[in-house]
């Protein structure tokens, strides 16, 4: 058999320890996530791995582990340039896996507890296009996810949920499944395609057999920042393979080559630390914890039940408490970071356990720097001052056009003068956002009698030339008049006046962790969509946008955006 892995793509929850760290290169037990992976894979005899990876991850992955003959597997390796969902990347093996049943396996699962002659008898006793491995939830991990089953375990219905949702099932996909080569035939180049939201629910309507294998062992994967370190804390108390060239001292604590640890010194297991590492006098680790290689404890600091990257320090009576350190990260002299991250140049956008109060590595300083820190106390004042100075002068100064707007619509056709419709705001609170109305009233009930006329790509649902759409409704839409009365939501402080376009739920399910990324900010009137493309734009191009501008906007990008928006609204592109 062989196996695809889907180690590229984003992944908002593993926010902040995978920016500058590729998935299968983070750090596990001291060593990087892929090995222990293939290690797995090789043991169930599956050796002709594919893996999926982002352009910028793939030199460094591929230059870590070449075409994996050192670790006893064939690799081949593909890049997704532009988002293409875990679906659509997997056009780039159809000549590996030719015509076998094949395995495609999340790049952030663990393989140890697998009984793959289990998990292939029901696949084949189904005769299942795809079948998708389950396992109990644990409370703490990933994402809540609505999954029915039928009585013969077929899959009736599935949705990766937002936290606002309520949770629904006690049962949690692994991000592992068995496929038949068939499903390439349902795949479409260049387009985003999602497996569990739009994949299986494509053979369900087709009628093509998709099974669930529910396996009473407890998989494990890293879906957010808190799974990682539970993950180490579960493997060290359970036992785990240390890297070659560690030595036992006893009591469940391993030591790697040329590391020194003070005999004054407190170690309790289960520990693992690292090569050429320092432990000095009086410090303390307590574990479950893991220390990578180069790090430095000085005299007085505590580790307890934490990661540390290779080459971190802890400095004289620094604490470290169920934390993550990243590599060349230091706590300073007598701080303390208590259930917290802290990487280099960077601090997470959500913390990611509890916000650190550690100090990272600083980069130098660069003319504007006041500018460009929306993440600061300073900086979200400054960006919501202008949200509030913007909209109240855009609503007086606009306030005749108001009048306008609404005599021309009331004259044009019958309805109210104003939309209003639920959308998502920050951390998924729904909220009422206004539009001035630019179809007719009944428009949301035709709607899916035009699905199949649909000219964008992924979940949102645009046509063109909408017959729905009023003729005032359009001259609106064109020069994007009918977003004003946002400005009251950006007053109320539902909206921002640059952010992501605020959708419904049900547009964002395609793909979860680009929602969870862009719900972690408000939505704006206009945004990086609005400047690049707008409704010419793919989906992907959407999510690329997105992505980048939750992870580096800035008051500065926030000045520009709107700029452009202005020259984009009134050269007439791309609204409609």
């Amino acid at each position: 058999m062989k196996a695809v892995l889907l180690a590229g793509g984003e992944n908002s929850l593993l926010d902040p320890i995978t920016i500058g760290c590729p998935k299968p290169l983070l750090p596990l037990l001291n060593r990087p996530f892929l090995e222990l992976q293939l290690e797995s894979l090789r043991r169930l005899g599956v050796t002709d791995i594919g893996i999926a990876l982002s352009p910028q991850d793939r030199p460094l992955v591929q230059a870590r582990f070449g075409d994996g003959r050192h670790y006893g597997v064939s690799l081949h390796y593909s890049e997704d340039p532009i988002p293409r969902g875990p679906a659509g990347c997997l056009l780039d093996f159809v000549d590996l896996i030719g015509t076998e049943t094949f395995l495609v396996i999340g790049g952030n699962v663990l393989l140890d507890s697998l009984d793959l002659g289990e998990f292939e008898a029901c696949h084949r006793g189904n005769r299942a296009v795809i079948t998708a491995a389950f396992t109990r939830r644990r409370r703490t991990q990933g994402h809540l996810e609505k999954i029915s089953f039928s009585e013969t375990s077929g899959i009736v219905d599935y949705e990766v949920l937002h936290p606002t949702r309520d949770r629904r099932t006690l049962s949690r996909s692994v991000g592992l499944y068995l496929f038949e080569p068939e499903v390439f035939g349902l795949l479409e180049e260049g387009s985003f395609t999602d497996i569990k939201e739009q994949l299986i629910p494509q053979l369900q309507k087709s009628g093509r057999p998709v099974h669930a294998y529910v396996t009473p062992s407890s998989l494990e994967s890293v879906s957010s920042t808190r799974d990682y370190l539970r993950l180490h804390q579960d493997l060290m108390r359970l036992g785990f393979r240390a890297p070659r060239g560690s030595v036992h001292i006893g009591d469940n604590r391993w030591i790697g080559e040329n590391t020194n640890v003070s005999s004054q010194a407190y170690v309790l297991g289960p520990v693992l630390i690292g090569a050429n590492c320092t432990v000095e006098p009086h410090a303390q680790i307590i574990g479950p914890a893991v220390i990578g290689d180069g790090c430095v404890i000085e005299a007085g600091g505590l580790v307890r039940e934490s990661v540390l990257w290779s080459r971190a320090t802890i400095a004289r009576g620094g604490r470290a408490e169920y934390s993550v350190v990243g590599s060349g990260c230091s706590v300073s002299p007598g701080s303390q970071l208590h259930e917290g991250v802290v990487v280099k140049d960077r601090i997470p956008v959500e913390p990611a356990l509890r916000p650190a109060t550690a100090r990272a590595p600083r980069t130098p300083s660069r003319p504007g720097a006041w500018l460009s820190a929306p993440r600061s106390a300073f900086g979200a004042l400054l960006k919501r001052a202008l949200d509030i100075i913007g909209a109240a002068q855009g609503l007086v100064l606009f306030s005749p056009l108001f009048v306008v707007i609404a005599v021309a619509i009331k004259l044009d056709s019958a309805g109210p003068v104003f939309f209003s419709q639920q959308r998502c705001g920050e951390r998924g609170r729904p909220f009422r956002m206004l539009k001035f109305r630019t179809m007719v009233v009944d428009a949301e009930k035709h709607q899916s009698q035009l699905a199949a006329n649909k000219d964008v790509d992924g979940p949102v649902f645009k046509i063109f030339k909408d017959p729905r759409v009023t003729g005032v409704g359009r001259f609106l839409r064109k020069l994007s008049l009918d977003e004003l009365p946002q400005l009251w939501n950006v007053l109320a402080g539902d909206m921002s006046l640059v952010g992501p376009r605020p959708l419904v739920m049900e547009e964002m399910r395609f793909s979860p962790s680009w929602r969870d990324l862009r719900l972690s900010i408000k939505p704006g009137i206009t945004g990086p969509w609005q400047i690049g493309g707008r409704n010419h734009s793919s989906f992907h191009d959407w999510i690329l946008k997105d992505v980048s501008y939750v992870r580096n906007h800035s008051v500065w990008r926030d000045l520009v955006i709107l700029t452009k928006t202005i020259f984009w609204a009134f050269g007439r592109i791309g609204g409609y």
